[in-house]
């Protein structure tokens, strides 16, 4: 039967709707292979010939452990284990072209380029946290000359110009055709720029591109280089065990690729070109130390950073995934590896996880999770190849998918499928992926204190065991005793002096250590319900240790849920009583902490924890956001965790929300390994001070501090020192009294700033649509409607005659056709109010950006009338002639004509202009001195538009009042706060804004000074 012709035009218009969305394009590396490539090798194949892994051990030194002789000994890696550590120390996987995109379309934020500035050499740590590349030195200025005046390190030896002579411990460079050049900051590696052509090189400008940031941030400023990152950057940090003297000049042994940029300071990094007065520059600011929020670029409207996590016993922990629920995958993620591709080797799996393939491998699997918030739920080996995407490799399909940096847009899923077709480096990433985890089995082991330089003396310097009538110190020194003996500080060894009283052997530093029994016992009473790995019945030999002593045969029935954990941190604080006797008997054996991960690896409600929920409350994984295809059905089909309380700064009130069902409000529960290394803690390293010191006492300073902020809760309150090499210092304690604790404000008044050259950009990014037709044809295309309007209105008449003309000649067409004139007319019509109303409806909006942008857009509430203006005009040109007093409306023709004309010149002067790039800076503020950075970042797009349109008004009529006040009467803090903050609170996403709150669990205010104390004694021994 033929299909009706209403059938096949839904379908062809169904066929232009589906060929309009952007497809995926190919990566650089398919683009650029497609002309020289064999035709017959696969992407994978062609992976694997172009972009081969490097199996030299190029940086042997690192990454060194303790051996039995007490000694600092490099690791002994497999070939398979140095190609993974290559990879995380240097590939990029082709992500340099995106951040050389986002240094000219990210709205002057980031610009790598610059940060690799070699006039900033010996100070780079101290500024910013970044690690300086050993056996680099400063470019001379012939170097400098030679590399079209870009600066950058080069290797010590040889002696070379350009980027040509890269020195490795294992002889010559890898091939930089693949891995780039180094530039004298550890994961960041120098890429000539294919778009640098000959007339490239005579307008690049290198004095004006270090000193003019409208230039550096242009999009037609192409550079001679591009800078790419590989995982290093941001998890490579000063070997607790083996610290550089100089943490400005580290030695290779100095280094540690699995520690995590810890002293790394987000705002220096990836806003190095921002200053005060750019908002964007406090949401950076705001990011603690040691973390970064993950989802900025692909944004999710929470500034909701989260710590760069050390990778430690992942063996360990990839076994405690086996006793944790499984997780049921989607198809498209199914296709992957859980933690192996291919076979397992027994040279790196033990027996327990190769007899678990199927468990690891199957649908559901068992998965060890990585991100804070496990929402990276299908398995190691995807989460491991994600990073790479995550940090721009196949960015030309990933910045399609959503609105880079500002969001406010529905994001695309980014799926595995465009990724296999389309993508060479996706697949080159992927030979790399069984190598890494094979590294961080190898390489990820704790790094106890006792094995650090003079670990013993440096981290128990006035320790003994707990004697009669001992008490703390002082509120600023909680845990600091005086003993009776003194510390020897020959340096030689473990100190003699340590020695218990119930055994009396020297201290071991271990947790199984006789003296630290009372910590044991304070870790059995509730730390160990979420802070071990090792649960009732996981480990056969532990129960042949234990006594029964009315214990069940079946050890797991002992184990904890959700409300057992409930009752232990909000209710009376306390476990059951048969898992509190298994617990008391399990600390004390030495098999219970020798491969404890010290983590049951699950998601935790945050309503249980009561952290600060920010990161919890990340939506990009999703069904239908970015990273869909990287959760599982089982993270994505979650119940909401339901209230959440929190501490409203403005009011003072406790107040709650409640997230949405489908994956937001978990933490995954932190390991405790080698804490005392790893301090300030949480997911946002809000708790405890840091103090840029890389040396074992400096991480014991910080460790100190956080853990007894951490279980003494009113020492939060003492303030936060935000005088520290990345922020400025202007939070005092008073501020911290009065907020409840750390909310993170602005230090000095702030605008929304886009260039006037990002404005196509923003625009492209806010729609969708691409920038090309945003710059050069959308700016125009009000002009051109008038001119075309205008000229049929003046030419109306003449066309009416042709109408008349046509219906006496073809009179049963032009009766067939007269009523859909009138429909035509009524629609325009009908859509001309609607235009009217919506300009009207928002005028709010648009004197926002009227008063705010300080007139760069000048008369934009009469220029929204514009649609409305056209639209009431075709519905008249279609009727005229019908029309009663059609006489009287044609002199009004030529006039409309003539007003359509003069309104088109209007637009391209106003509107136009700026939307193609070539107006002013838009400067939407000032937000004031002292706001809480969240309120702003945190407003959530699908929020009620009612609510989002109170909020509008409300920063509208703020911002009205203080371009139109003068000197001491424009409103400040106080009025933004009593007539903005509530509104904009009202419509956040996340408006859970003390950062350092939560964990405060009911079992802790039942343990004594001494208790806490001990139980800081015996973690730092993890």
């Amino acid at each position: 039967m033929p299909a009706h012709p209403w059938r096949r035009g839904w379908l062809f218009l169904t066929l232009c709707l589906v060929g309009c969305r952007p497809s995926p394009p190919p990566d650089e590396a398919k683009a650029k292979l497609g002309a020289t490539a064999d035709e017959s090798l696969s992407l994978a194949q062609q992976a694997e010939k172009y972009y081969p892994p490097e199996d030299r051990d190029l940086f042997r030194d690192m990454d060194g452990t303790i051996g039995e002789n007490g000694q600092y000994q490099p690791l002994d890696l497999s070939r398979q284990e140095i190609i993974g550590r290559n990879a995380w120390m240097i590939w990029t996987g082709g992500n340099e072209a995106f951040w050389d995109w986002l240094a000219r379309n990210g709205y002057g934020t980031i610009d790598l380029l610059k940060l690799i500035d070699s006039r900033n050499r010996g100070k780079q740590f101290a500024a910013a946290g970044l690690i300086t590349e050993p056996g680099m030195r400063a470019p001379s200025q012939a170097e400098t000359d030679a590399a079209y005046g870009i600066r950058y390190a080069r290797p010590i030896k040889p002696e070379d110009a350009y980027a040509g002579g890269d020195t490795y411990a294992a002889g010559e460079p890898p091939d930089p055709n693949v891995y780039g050049f180094r530039t004298g900051i550890l994961g960041l590696r120098l890429f000539p720029n294919p778009e640098f052509t000959e007339a490239s090189d005579n307008r690049f400008d290198a004095e004006r591109y270090y000193s003019d940031p409208a230039y550096a941030s242009s999009p037609s400023t192409i550079r001679p280089f591009r800078v790419g990152m590989a995982c290093s950057f941001c998890h490579v940090g000063p070997h607790p065990l083996n610290p550089p003297v100089d943490p400005e000049y580290p030695k290779w042994e100095n280094l540690s690729t699995t520690i995590g940029a810890q002293y790394m300071r987000v705002r220096g990094v990836f806003g190095n070109t921002l200053e005060p007065d750019n908002y964007f520059y406090h949401v950076l600011d705001s990011q603690m130390p040691g973390t970064i929020d993950t989802s900025l670029i692909a944004s999710d409207n929470i500034n909701n950073a989260n710590t760069m996590n050390a990778i430690f016993g992942l063996g360990w922990r990839v076994r405690r995934s086996l006793h944790n629920a499984p997780e049921q995958l989607s198809p498209e993620s199914n296709v992957y590896p859980g933690l192996w591709d291919q076979k397992y080797p027994s040279g790196i799996f033990p027996p327990d996880i190769l007899a678990a393939e199927n468990e690891l491998e199957g649908n559901p699997r068992a998965v060890a999770r990585v991100l804070v918030d496990g929402s990276d739920s299908v398995g190691t080996w995807i989460a491991l190849a994600r990073v790479y995407l995550n940090i721009g490799s196949y960015h030309q399909r990933w910045i399609q998918l959503h609105n880079t940096i500002f969001g406010f847009r529905q994001q695309q899923p980014f799926k595995l499928l465009d990724c296999e077709e389309n993508s060479v480096y996706w697949h080159a990433t992927q030979l790399r992926v069984d190598p890494m985890t094979a590294f961080f089995l190898k390489s990820s082991n704790p790094m106890p204190l006792k094995d650090a330089p003079q670990g013993l003396q440096a981290g128990w310097p006035q320790w003994h065991p707990p004697r009669d009538g001992d008490t703390p110190s002082a509120s600023d020194n909680l845990c600091t005793v005086s003993p009776e003996a003194d510390v020897n500080d020959s340096g030689n060894g473990p100190d003699a002096s340590l020695v218990t009283e119930t055994s009396g052997e020297a201290f071991s530093g271990l947790p199984w250590d006789p003296a630290l029994k009372l910590g044991r016992q304070v870790f059995a009473r509730g730390c160990i319900a979420c802070h071990s790995s090792i649960q009732p019945g996981n480990d056969s030999q532990l129960e042949h240790a234990i006594v029964a002593d009315g214990l069940p045969a079946n050890r797991t029935d002992l184990q904890l849920n959700l409300s057992d954990l409930r009752q232990l941190t909000r209710g009376e604080g306390r476990l059951p009583k048969l898992y509190s006797r298994w617990a008391e008997q399990a600390v004390e054996l030495p098999e219970f902490w020798q491969e404890n991960y010290l983590s049951t690896d699950q998601r935790i409600p945050v309503s249980l924890t009561e952290t600060n929920s920010g990161r919890a409350m990340a939506t990009n994984a999703m069904h239908d956001n970015i990273w869909e295809d990287f959760a599982s059905l089982t993270y994505k089909e979650l119940d909401s965790v339901g209230t959440i309380r929190f501490r409203d700064p403005l009011s003072g009130a406790h107040k709650s929300f409640a997230p949405p069902d489908g994956g937001p409000g978990y933490y995954r529960v932190p390991t405790l390994i080698s804490a005392w290394a790893t301090a300030p803690f949480f997911h946002n390293n809000a708790l405890g001070k840091f103090n840029n010191d890389p040396t074992v006492a400096g991480r014991l300073v910080a460790y100190k501090d956080a853990m007894e902020k951490l279980l003494w809760p009113s020492k939060r309150l003492s303030g936060h020192d935000r005088a520290s090499p990345s922020t400025d210092d202007d939070v005092s304690p008073a501020d911290s009294v009065e907020d409840g604790g750390l909310v993170w404000r602005t230090s000095s008044e702030s605008y929304l700033i886009v260039q006037g050259h990002q404005v196509p950009s923003f625009v492209a990014g806010m729609t969708g649509w691409s920038p090309f037709w945003v710059r050069t044809v959308v700016p125009w295309a009000p002009t051109a409607a008038f001119f075309v309007l205008g000229i049929a209105l003046l030419a109306s008449w003449r066309l009416t005659r042709i109408k008349q003309w046509y219906a006496k000649k073809f009179p049963r067409t032009s009766e067939a056709i007269w009523p859909f004139r009138w429909l035509a007319s009524a629609a325009l019509l009908a859509a001309s109010l609607g235009a009217i109303f919506l300009a009207f409806h928002f005028r709010g909006v648009l004197q926002l950006v009227e008063t705010s942008s300080g007139w760069l857009f000048p008369w934009l509430r009469a220029q929204s009338y514009v649609p409305a203006l056209l639209l009431l005009a075709g519905s008249l040109l279609l009727v005229i002639d019908a029309l009663p007093l059609r006489n009287v409306l044609a002199r009004f023709t030529s006039l409309g004509g003539w007003i359509c004309l003069v309104a088109g010149v209007f637009v391209a002067l106003g509107l136009g202009k700026s939307l193609a790039g070539l107006g002013g800076d838009v400067r939407i503020g000032p937000f004031p001195k002292g706001m809480p950075v969240n309120l702003v970042a945190n407003i959530d797009p699908q929020a009620p538009p009612g609510d989002l349109l109170v909020a509008i008004k409300a920063l509208s009529g703020y911002l009205k009042d203080w371009h139109w006040s003068e000197g001491a009467d424009k409103p400040g803090l106080e009025e933004f706060e009593q007539s903005v903050a509530p509104a904009l609170l009202s419509v956040s996403k996340c408006p859970d804004l003390v950062l350092d709150r939560g964990h405060d669990y009911e079992f802790m205010q039942h343990l004594t000074d001494e208790e806490k104390c001990a139980l800081i004694e015996l973690v730092k021994t993890f």
